[in-house]
């Protein structure tokens, strides 16, 4: 009912219309009456209907409980002289007083007649008051306060000795007797119950003995009251709606309650049962026996009804039904694809408990399903391909048969394995795909492919095999690999020559790009023709297998011996095609002449006879020497007690005779391989001088620098002298040689010396004297060339070289350059040089007199010491036939870092990001203190490997980089640079993110990494102390920290006074007293809304000198204004 009443509230109008009862109250200035004592209902309800019959000052207060302390809205009607109305609520209350929830101005009340009221409030704390005897209209004030509930209802008056009158109407909502509240009850009506049947009756009672009247809200159209009675309008029938649930209203004319009940309509078997057959008649073919089948549904409208079933006709067989259930089963096979079983039909009749039935033909289509797999027409096949097969030439037919019908025996053909590359499947063709078919090219020539015939559904399948050959085509020439021909199929030339022993070989090699037979190759020989023209085939054979080309005979150049300049020998090279390919080729073989033919002397003997006085470098005789190879023969003699020499084709004296009767000369002609001898006799005639006579040998050469005494032989003879000769030398140069008195000379005592640019070449200016004993003398100059002998070893120009080179330098870079000078000459002088030690690791090489890098070996880093080589190279002459002389140079070779490498931290190990493990340091850290050691490594050498620490950026967690907090000392610790903070108060952080670096020391190239570690303040409470460290006094930084901290001493003092000043000041201001202005002591409250033309939102002080509120809730007002306004009355809040 609340709720009802609170709609009409809120929607519209709700006129007071009659029923219900009215309790009377006689209420006075002297306290509140409780309307709650008088059998009025409070709590839970939302409105209240009244009549007041007052001249002034009639007062309501609607409270939450009855102590006062709970929350209240209070409401006035015809304030002061019956001039205005206004609401107060306990929440707009101070300890100043309270404020107007609304007021109006008008009078509403009458001293002698009862004037309709009403007062409404909801949940949400809206509360109205009105006049009138219609809920919701001819609203005076309204307005909101904190929702609370109200449970008690209070009038009162403030008209001193006079009486008000109040009559509040009481019109509680009737109850049902039947049906039940709870909505439980049922009511069973058989179907078939005739229209105009009461079926129930309803019954209600009303506490004021109002009249009760019953109307349907649902279901009206079927069912009707007539009175309490309700009657039925339109028949049931149970199979379209068995369950009825009623809303019932009972209205008392003002009040209305609700209550639900339910018609349950019981069923009559009345109806034929329905067979409904299914939208697709269909039943897969080869369904298991007992499989249920649905075809149909049966329908009987009447709940509860049994049906029996039964099926008949001849296909009927394939199926059983149940007689009950009416379960449709397969009863036996039925197989579509061996009988054509396209359809079944049977009837099903299907009869009620009543007896009433229908019957039905019913007619499945049997539908094919795949149960057959598609089945290739062979197992396997076999098929040949020639290679080069053009691209989608059909290589196979595929047939496949399936005895399904329609889709399921639809099917495709894929290729499941194989080369798809070459070979594809299309349609029911297998196809190349691909025109590099090509036989030489593939590893395997047979491809076995598995083939499947997949239905269209993918759930059979059949398979066969398929090996398909690739057959070679000789489709090309076989070619000549080594040696190859030229485009007129002509070898390069080739020399043999002509001593090659028989059976020497040639090889030719030749390919063929087919495989198979088609590939195979053999050799044969076509034609051998000499330089003449003739057939020189008998001098060669071919291998057919091995291509390999001898020598059946010797060869031979020489013209007079029979030979020929070359032969042209023309090679055919077959294929083993049954169609065989070939190719020729044609080689010269130009022959080299070679020494194989004696020299050969015009004589083998020969004899002459000399005087013995002949001059030194006469000629003796003259022999003449061939060589049918056309060689050039050298001749040299032997023998004779080396007196004679042989120039050209001429012996001569070479020194001078001293008699002597016979001598035996053995002549050698030379060809430079083999050599003949010949005898020569040399007779000499003795001649008697009768002068003494020196005879000296002529262009006569010694060797340099031989040890005194050493004895020259053949220089000289004496004729013509009587008795014993003496001897003696004379001239300038006669200190180098020494003469004995018997003749025999040798070295003397000064050095002979051909080397340098003062040395002797030719030895003269020597006069050899030579007396008998008869006092006859002769003289004779002597000359001498100066043979040079290996007796300098090679010295190095500059003897201690150094040299620089970088690491890594690239192969054959120039390390440095050498210069050697031997004193010698020819031979004796050619210098080579030898790298003999020092290079431990290989990276060194010498070309002729320069050093150079091998390769790229050179590591600074794998050195050990000075990081250098010291090179040891020997340089050797090379002297025909003496023993070479060496010397050594050591090469200082410093090797040159690279900056290669960049640092790498080892401890601490930085993680994802290059950051380091968090450290943590109290905020009282002294300066110096570490915070962590940082390690790096560099793998280069030298500076480029050494370590510097350094701080990159220092930032705060605002990421704002800050400055002179850290730093970093040589040794890799990072120290604390200032005094740290962690107070938020007085600017300080939690934590910093310091950045570190480590760089190497490189002077060109620089390599660094960094790393960041976070730096967490451990806070320390500490006051007034500032703690210095101990540092040392040559410390220039450590004096400015030192300045700084001093700074900061005079600082805190300087505050600490101004603080004491500052309370100072306060605690003498303290000391009088302030004078303090109260608010007037006023009730203020602002109009929500102008009632009155002359009246404006503006805030109006209300007079309440006649008005006194003695309640704690109102404090009484000491002011005195004169104004119109409402003010709030005496005695509120008394006796409650």
């Amino acid at each position: 009912m609340n709720f009802v009443w609170t709609l009409a509230l809120q929607c519209g109008l709700v006129p007071i219309v009659m029923g219900g009862k009215w309790i009377s109250i006689m209420s006075d200035s002297n306290s509140y009456k409780k309307v709650n004592g008088f059998g009025v209902r409070v709590t839970g309800a939302s409105h209240m209907l009244l009549e007041v019959k007052a001249c002034k000052g009639a007062e309501i207060q609607l409270q939450q409980d009855d102590t006062g302390s709970g929350s209240w809205v209070y409401c006035k009607l015809g304030g002061d002289l019956n001039e205005w109305t206004a609401m107060a609520a306990s929440e707009l209350c101070d300890d100043a007083g309270c404020g107007w929830l609304g007021y109006d101005y008008q009078p509403v009340l009458d001293c002698d007649n009862f004037k309709p009221f009403w007062l409404a409030w909801d949940a949400a704390g809206t509360f109205s008051v009105g006049k009138g005897n219609v809920l919701g209209s001819d609203v005076l004030v309204t307005g909101t306060v904190t929702p609370f509930d109200v449970n008690f209802f209070m009038v009162s008056h403030n008209d001193a000795d006079v009486v008000a009158e109040w009559r509040i109407l009481v019109d509680e909502a009737p109850a049902f007797i039947s049906p039940a509240s709870t909505g439980t009850t049922v009511v069973d009506v058989s179907e078939d119950t005739p229209t105009g049947d009461i079926i129930y009756t309803v019954a209600g009672t009303d506490n004021e003995g109002d009249s009760l009247t019953f109307t349907l809200d649902t279901h009206a159209d079927v069912f009707e009251f007539v009175g309490g009675g309700l009657r039925m309008q339109q028949p049931l029938d149970y199979e379209t709606l068995n369950t009825y649930r009623l809303l019932i209203s009972m209205s008392d004319g003002r009040n209305t309650e609700q209550a639900m009940m339910t018609v349950q309509v019981t069923d009559v078997v009345d109806e034929t049962p329905v067979i409904t057959l299914s939208g697709t008649l269909a039943i897969p073919e080869e369904m298991a026996v007992d499989s249920v089948v649905n075809l149909y549904t049966v329908d009987d409208p009447d709940e509860g009804d049994t049906l029996k079933y039964a099926i008949s006709g001849s296909e009927s067989t394939f199926f059983s039904v149940d007689p009950t259930s009416g379960v449709l089963k397969i009863a036996q096979r039925i197989d579509r694809d061996q009988v054509a079983l396209a359809s079944v039909s049977f009837d099903l009749t299907v009869t009620d408990s009543s007896g009433l039935g229908s019957t039905r033909t019913i007619t499945a289509t049997i539908v094919d399903i795949n149960d057959n797999n598609p089945a290739f027409f062979a197992t396997s096949y076999t098929v040949d391909v020639a290679e080069n097969t053009p691209v989608d030439t059909v290589v196979l037919e595929l047939v496949v048969n399936d005895a399904d019908d329609g889709t399921n025996a639809a099917s495709r053909i894929v290729l499941q394995d194989g080369t798809q590359d070459m070979f594809n499947v299309t349609g029911s063709q297998l196809k190349t795909v691909t025109s590099n078919l090509d036989y030489e090219s593939l590893s395997v020539y047979e491809f076995i492919f598995t083939i499947v015939a997949v239905n269209e559904d993918n759930l059979r399948t059949g398979t066969t095999t398929v090996s398909v050959k690739v057959t070679p085509v000789n489709e090309f020439d076989p070619v000549f690999d080594t040696p190859t021909v030229d485009g007129t199929n002509q070898f390069p030339e080739a020399s043999l020559s002509e001593d090659v022993p028989v059976n020497h070989e040639i090889s030719f090699t030749a390919s063929d790009a087919d495989l198979g037979v088609d590939g195979d190759v053999t050799f044969s020989l076509v034609s051998v023709l000499d330089s003449n023209g003739g057939d020189s085939s008998d001098k060669f054979e071919i291998d057919s297998n091995t291509g390999i080309l001898k020598t059946l005979r010797p060869l031979d150049i020489d013209t007079a011996t029979g030979g020929v300049a070359y032969h042209d020998v023309t090679v055919r090279i077959t294929d083993g095609a049954s169609l065989p390919r070939s190719s020729e080729g044609t080689m010269r073989f130009t022959l080299i002449d070679v020494n194989d033919n004696i020299p050969k002397f015009d004589s083998t003997h020969y004899a002459v006879t000399v005087n013995e006085d002949i001059a030194v470098g006469d000629v003796v005789a003259t022999v003449v020497a061939t060589d049918d190879d056309g060689d050039q023969v050298t001749l040299t003699l032997e023998g004779g007690g080396s007196y004679f020499e042989i120039t050209g084709s001429d012996v001569v004296l070479k020194y001078p005779l001293d008699y002597s009767p016979v001598h035996v000369l053995t002549l050698r002609a030379d060809d430079g391989t083999f050599t003949t001898n010949a005898v020569m006799l040399v007779t000499v005639v003795d001649v008697v001088l009768t002068t003494l006579t020196i005879m000296v040998a002529t262009d006569a050469a010694i060797p340099e620098d031989q040890n005194e005494g050493t004895v020259l032989k053949g220089v000289f003879v004496t004729h013509g002298n009587t008795g014993a000769v003496t001897y003696s030398l004379g001239g300038t140069n006669a200190g180098f040689l020494s003469v004995n008195p018997t003749g025999e000379l040798s070295y003397g005592s000064q050095r002979i010396d051909r080397d340098g640019s003062s040395g002797i070449t030719t030895l003269s200016d020597i006069t050899l004297k030579a007396a008998d004993s008869s006092g006859n003398e002769a003289t004779a100059d002597l000359t001498f060339i100066i043979i040079d002998i290996n007796d300098n070893a090679p010295l190095a120009t500059v003897l201690a070289p150094t040299a620089q080179v970088r690491e890594n330098s690239q192969d054959n870079q120039l390390v440095t350059s050498l210069d050697f000078t031997d004193a010698d000459e020819d031979s004796n002088s050619n210098v080579t040089l030898n790298l003999v030690s020092g290079d431990v690791h290989n990276v060194f090489k010498v070309v002729d007199y320069d050093l150079y890098v091998r390769g790229t070996g050179i590591d600074y880093e794998a050195l050990t010491g000075d990081n250098s080589y010291n090179i040891a190279l020997h340089a050797v002459d090379n002297p025909q036939t003496s023993t070479p002389l060496t010397s050594t140079v050591i090469v200082h070779v410093e090797i040159l870092g690279e900056n290669e490498f960049e640092p790498s931290w080892t401890s601490p190990t930085p993680g994802a990001g290059s950051t380091f493990p968090e450290v943590t340091i109290k905020e009282s850290a002294t300066l110096g203190q570490t915070v962590e050691t940082f390690v790096a490594t560099d793998n280069d050498g030298g500076d480029d490997g050494l370590i510097t620490y350094s701080v990159i950026d220092i930032k705060n967690p605002s990421g704002i980089s800050v400055t002179g907090k850290f730093e970093m000392t040589t040794d890799g610790r990072l120290v604390v640079a200032s005094l740290l903070d962690y107070d938020n108060d007085t600017g300080g952080v939690d934590y910093y993110t310091v950045t570190v670096a480590a760089s190497d020391s490189s002077s060109t190239n620089v390599k660094s990494t960094t790393g960041n570690v976070k730096v967490i303040l451990e806070d320390v409470e500490v006051e007034n102390v500032i703690v210095l460290p101990k540092l040392p006094v040559a410390d220039t930084t450590t004096e400015l920290w030192v300045m700084r901290a001093l700074v900061a001493v005079l600082g805190i003092a300087a505050a600490v006074f101004a603080c004491v000043m500052i309370r100072s000041i306060i605690e003498t201001m303290s000391s009088s007293t302030p004078e303090v202005t109260k608010p007037p002591d006023k009730v203020w409250m602002e109009r929500a809304v102008s009632v009155t033309p002359h009246m404006s939102l503006e805030s109006v002080i209300i007079d309440d000198d006649d008005d006194t509120f003695t309640s704690a809730l109102f404090r009484p007002n000491t002011t005195t204004t004169e104004t119109t306004q409402p003010s709030l009355g005496a005695g509120q809040g008394n006796d409650q």
